[in-house]
Parts: C-alpha cells; structure tokens; sequence
C-alpha cells in the first residue's frame, strides 16, 4: 500500500508539473529583450533635432570623403568613427587581411556589407564571418586607439 501511495504521488506530481508547464501558468508575461513597441520616447524634440543634424553632417562629410577617395566603405550606412577619422579604406584591408575597425566589423555581422564584399562573405566551422575563406577579425588594438584619437574620440586625457 505505501508503494502504491508513493507511485500515485511521485505520477501526479509530475502531471501536475506537465500541465502547468505546457499551459505556461507560472511563467512571467514577456521576457524579451526587444522593445514591445509600447515604450515612450524620452527624447526631447530638441535633442532629436540635433541628431537630425549630426546624421546629415556626417553623410555630408561621408560624401566628401568618397569623392575624394579617402573613403571605401565596405558596409552600406554611415559609420562615425572611420568618418571623423577622416576615413579609411574598408574594401582594401578585407582584401588584405588585417583586420578592420569596429564599426564595419559590427556593421558586417548584421549583414550590411555593399554587394561587392557580401558576395565573397562566409562561414568557416566555427560561424564566424570570413571574407574569400580568411576570418575576418578587427584592428589591432592599438590602430583602433589611433583612430579613435584621429576621430576626436579618445584625448591623451581620456585614452584607455
């Protein structure tokens, strides 16, 4: 009888522990990280406003750029650091393999690179980004330093 009695148990509780896990009874509402779209924009018009202008003034600058040829972006938008940089030359060190800045590295991730580069893109084993089969990593630390400080970013005050 107290085997019986400890089966009988040991079963509903685990029936229990089904249905309220299948119905997600216990469960909290939402979990996600993303924005549910309900949240307020805290941002006053006036600060809108200035991004407004920073944005044109960086496309402004980036235009420059390109049409100067100090500029070869691999990845569609505009990327602030290599502008304020004065900008760099994306396309020719993915072709060289040495790496490159931030900015185009997070850019390349999220799969906003120009057409001519995301047709030569990949995966090796691991799932990490290649370009014509050679991994793709970021700048050496010390070339991000020194284009952050060319951008105006980082001051011998405040480097790292």
């Amino acid at each position: 009888m107290r085997k019986s009695a400890s089966l009988l148990f040991a079963f509903s509780l685990l029936a229990v522990g089904y249905l309220l896990g299948s119905t997600n009874s216990l469960s909290p509402a939402s979990l996600w990280a993303q924005d549910d779209g309900n949240a307020t924009n805290a941002v006053s018009q006036d600060t809108l406003d200035k991004i407004a202008a920073a944005r044109n003034a960086l496309q402004d600058a980036h235009d420059a750029l390109v049409s100067e040829g100090l500029y070869k972006p691999a990845t569609k938008g505009l990327n602030p650091i290599d502008i304020l940089a004065g900008g760099v030359n994306a396309q020719a060190d993915l072709e060289a393999g040495v790496g490159v800045d931030p900015g185009t590295f997070a850019a390349l991730y999220a799969g906003l690179a120009i057409d001519e580069v995301a047709e030569q893109l990949g995966r090796d084993a691991e799932g990490r980004l290649t370009y014509k089969k050679r991994l793709i990593q970021m700048y050496p630390v010390t070339r991000i330093q020194k284009l952050y400080q060319a951008a105006g970013v980082v001051t011998e005050q405040n480097q790292f």
